[in-house]
Formats: C-alpha cells, structure tokens, sequence
C-alpha cells in the first residue's frame, strides 16, 4: 500500500496572497508503461501538450481526488496493479472543466488544462511520499482560478470539524452538569422552600377593608362565580319583596293620556292602569333601575389623584405651566 499526500498553492511575488491553498482542483496519479520522458517527447508542443498525451495514460489512472478549501491533497492505501513492488508513479494537476462556449458546452480537451505534471516521476517510490506543487498566477488567471480569502476560509468548516464542535459541545454540557448539577439543585429546593413558606405566611393578605372581607359574597374561588351569582341575584329578589317605599313621578296631562290613565270628566274611581305601559314610562323618565351596587374602597381623601399631586407637585406645577397660554 502506498500513501501519497501534498498541497497545491499559489507562487505569487505578493507576500500577503502567496503560499495560499487552491481549493477544488483535481490531482490524478498514474502508472505510466512508458517512461515520461518519451511520453513528453512525443507530445510536447509549444503551448502545452499535443492530443494523444491523455490516451497513454488514461488507462494507467490509479485514482484521482480534489484539493480541500487549503489546497491539500491524500492518497492512501493505493493499489497498483502487477507485480510493481516500487512503481514508478506521476501527479498531474488540472484546472477545472470549464465549458468552451454557450453553442459548445464542453470543456477543453485534458491535455489544454494541465496545471502541473511531475515531469520527474518519482521512481520506486516508498510507502509513503509528499508534494508541495505551487501554480504560477498566470495559471491561475488564464482559467479563472478563484482563490479563497482570508475570511472565506475562516468561514469554511469541514464536516469533521462540524461533528467535533458538536462532540465538545456535548462533552461541555455533561461536564457542566456533573459539577454544578448539585449545586444548582441545592439551590432550586432552597428557593422552593422559600416560596412556599412565603406563599403560606401571605396567604390571607388581602386589599379588601376588613370589614368586607367576611362578606357572604366574598368570591375566593373563581370556580363559584356562578353559584354566588345565584345566590345574590336570589337574595335581591327577596330584597325587592320587602320594598315597601314609594316612587314619585311628576306626570303631564299628555303622559296621563299617552297612557290612558285619564280621560277628561272621567271619575277617578273608573281609572285602569296598564301596568306594562307605566313601567315602560317609569324606565324612560329614570334611566331605568341600577341594581349595582357602586362603592369606592377607598375614601376619597386617598384617591389616585390626592396621592398624585400629594407625592408629585413637580409634574403638577409643571403641567400647569405648560397649559398657560403666553398670550
């Protein structure tokens, strides 16, 4: 088994983008059967290499892989096929398929987008053996090569760095729970106790006067509103029986007629009344019978408004001002 590593970078005179990792390209390693040299003899031409270089070692392709968001590339546990203890092995980089035109969307032939070919093939290589291929900005131009920034790269993760971060994660929260798990419930039974004893020591305070606060009427538990409104509309019915005072109504001669009470030179003692037309008389000349029972809680020397002016004469004086016409 041969393992085969390296990275493929950017050989630029500027400093700051120099030696950076070109992502996404493919790097290919190939046995070849006839040495390199008369393969490049017999293809090289002035721009590159001739048709035909790819025929000679298509079929001598171990295995090919892309270049990671850092430029870097591995073979592992390469297989070659014969009797090659040592083969003798080459890496050929391309740039990426790029299609020729709108009207012909296929890509250059293989031999136009050599980027790097080990032109000195590494001869009975070991079990292991590294590169480090750097590609001129010319290269890079020429194919519209992208070259990750600095940000892009701290952007991106690889997914076994993705996995690690949930791993740690996971690890921080159990290590987390493991020391401050007691503590942190030590702490919730002492605050469950607390509301408890609070809750038991408050339980009868109450806004209501003291003399209301025994009040048959006193709703303690919503779930006997309805039962309490029986009994107290039950109990204003019983009240109303007992109403023995009387209603006075200032009546007009037309209100006398309206509701034929009165006939002119008619004697008092031949008069009916239509109950239903005087009720409905009384409730238009009344308002009708209020049967809420209306009372402050508080006595009115306390009011809202008392205590607003009492705690803040500042506002008051100043909404005063503000009102006074400069005029």
């Amino acid at each position: 088994m041969i393992k085969i590593s390296g990275f493929v970078v950017l050989q630029n005179k500027n400093a700051a983008v120099s030696n950076k990792g070109i992502p996404r390209l493919v790097v290919a390693v190939y046995d070849p059967e006839k040495p390199l040299t008369e393969l490049i003899k017999d293809h090289k031409v002035e721009n590159g290499f001739a048709a035909g270089l790819m025929q000679h070692l298509e079929n001598r392709i171990i295995r090919s892989v892309l270049t990671d968001e850092h430029g870097k590339f591995q073979f592992e546990d390469l297989k070659i096929e014969g009797n090659k203890e040592k083969p003798d092995l080459i890496i050929i980089v391309f740039a990426p398929e790029d299609v020729i035109d709108i009207n012909n969307p296929v890509p250059k032939s293989p031999e136009k987008r050599i980027l790097y070919l080990s032109t000195g093939p590494r001869i009975k290589v070991g079990a292991e053996h590294a590169y480090s291929i750097r590609l001129l900005q010319k290269q890079i131009d020429e194919f519209n090569i992208p070259i990750p920034n600095e940000e892009d790269s701290k952007k991106t993760v690889s997914t076994n760095q993705y996995f690690k971060n949930i791993d740690d994660t996971h690890v921080l929260k159990e290590t987390f729970k493991e020391r401050f798990g007691p503590k942190i419930k030590e702490q919730q039974e002492k605050h469950s106790k607390s509301r408890k004893t609070i809750e038991e020591k408050t339980k009868n305070l109450s806004a209501l006067p003291i003399a209301l606060r025994q009040h048959p009427f006193l709703l303690k538990d919503p779930n006997d509103l309805e039962e309490f409104q029986k009994k107290a509309v039950k109990e204003g019915l019983e009240n109303f029986k007992n109403y023995e005072n009387t209603i006075r109504l200032n009546l007009t001669n037309d209100d006398l007629k309206s509701l034929k009470i009165r006939k002119d030179g008619e004697e008092r003692s031949k008069i009916k009344i239509d109950t239903t037309s005087l009720s409905k008389k009384i409730n238009a000349l009344t308002g009708g019978i209020d049967l809420l029972r209306k009372k402050d809680l508080l006595p009115s020397e306390i009011s809202p408004d008392s205590l607003y002016k009492k705690y803040f004469p500042k506002v008051q004086e100043d909404k005063l001002n503000n009102n006074i016409n400069p005029e």
